[in-house]
Order: structure tokens, then sequence, then C-alpha cells
């Protein structure tokens, strides 16, 4: 038979290991934010989002993507792309981004607009739009993208969701069509 000093020593490292533990997750990167500067792109993303508000006890974190895409023409009439991947809140994902315009900039590049539904690993929904810059290469098939999205709602525990994403490495086979990209920046819900 123990001792109870025997019991309660084991208690106690079991609470320590448990408070150590509990303290290593709260300074996790979803815990850190780090300031924009006022003129970039995901300054101007994020005061975009914000016009929505933070009501209801909702939560701001840090939000990553790492995503491939590849054309879907079955889209719409613009066409799109189907997407899959890993992002923070909502595990491996998959969606469709269906293209609602597209224009040609005085450089000769693509100005495009996508109505984006991202499904999460449980099913919920994350809604946004995406505003991105296709460079067509001077050399070569791979164009990079450049640009970001707005959450602008979605179903289940991202109901009334905010936020933005900045795109990162993004870049397209112009003969293949396929894409890979990264992304940061914040949700609300």
């Amino acid at each position: 038979m123990k001792s109870t000093e025997q019991i309660t020593m084991k208690t106690i490292a079991k609470l320590a290991l448990l408070v150590t533990i509990m303290m290593v997750l709260s300074c996790s990167d979803e815990s850190v934010t780090t300031p924009l500067p006022q003129n970039s792109a995901a300054a101007k993303l994020k005061s975009l989002s914000a016009k929505t508000g933070n009501e209801g006890g909702k939560v701001t974190r840090p939000i990553v993507n790492a995503l491939q895409s590849d054309d879907y023409p079955g889209a719409g009439p613009l066409g799109g792309a189907i997407y899959y991947g890993t992002m923070s809140h909502l595990g491996e994902v998959h969606g469709i981004a269906k293209t609602i315009s597209v224009s040609p900039d005085s450089d000769g590049n693509l100005d495009i607009i996508n109505d984006e539904v991202t499904v999460a690993a449980n099913g919920d929904k994350l809604f946004s739009t995406g505003s991105i810059k296709l460079i067509f290469p001077s050399e070569g098939t791979i164009a990079t993208i450049t640009g970001g999205s707005v959450i602008t709602g979605g179903t289940g525990r991202f109901n009334g969701a905010t936020g933005y994403f900045i795109f990162e490495n993004m870049t397209i086979d112009l003969v293949t069509g396929h894409e890979s990209h990264t992304a940061h920046g914040e949700i609300t819900y």
C-alpha cells in the first residue's frame, strides 16, 4: 500500500506537467499578433475585413494555409479552380474558387476576382472573396500570382466570420493550370 505522501507527490508532479503543457500551448503561434506596416497589402486587407466588426464574443486569431489548385472550367462562365490542402482552424480542406471577373491591366497581366468556398474537415464552410493579379512570365510557362482574400462568412463555427489572407509563393503552370501557394492572415469567429 502506498503512503499518502507518495500519492500526493505523484499528483503534484502530474499537475506540474499539465500546467507546463498548458503554458507552452498558450504561447503557440496562434496567440502571437504581429503588427502590420500601415501601407502594406496585409494592412489594406485587414481594414477591409474589419468593416464587419467583432461582435458576440468572437476571437481574432492568426490563420495560415498551404494549398494547391487545378483549373476547373465547370466553376462557371469564366471558369475557376478546385483547391485542396491544409488550413489552420479547418484542418484538411478542399474548395472551389469561381472566377467572377477578369480584366487586363496596363502591363498585360490579369486582375482576377474569385468567390471562394472552403470546406473544413468537419464540413463547416468558410466563404471568401479573392483578388489576385496573374503576372505572365517573360520566358517559360510558370507565372506568379499576388494578392489575397477577404473572409466574408461561413457556416457552422464560421457563421459571420471575418478576416483576410495574404497569398505568398503563389505560382501557376500556364500549360497544366496547376497552382500552389501558402498564405497568412487573421480570422475572427
